[in-house]
């Protein structure tokens, strides 16, 4: 059981350190960099889903026109 304890302890220990490392790293983007970012993310992410909607929908308007047919 003191095993445990101690290794309990230890994790404890090394999340404390992860979490002060995470504080102490800050990273600041002036506005100019943060819209070109937020552009770039919405070019490559955009396209994906307006492909996932698409098939979605086709894939609701063929089930629809089965369902009418019979």
């Amino acid at each position: 059981m003191a095993a445990l304890d101690n290794a309990n302890v230890e994790n404890q220990k090394d999340v404390k350190d992860l979490t002060e490392a995470i504080e102490d790293v800050s990273v600041t983007l002036d506005p100019v960099a943060e819209k070109r970012l937020v552009r770039k993310i919405d070019r490559h992410l955009i396209p994906i889903l307006f492909v996932l909607y698409l098939c979605a929908f086709i894939d609701r308007y063929i089930l629809i026109l089965l369902f009418v047919e019979f």
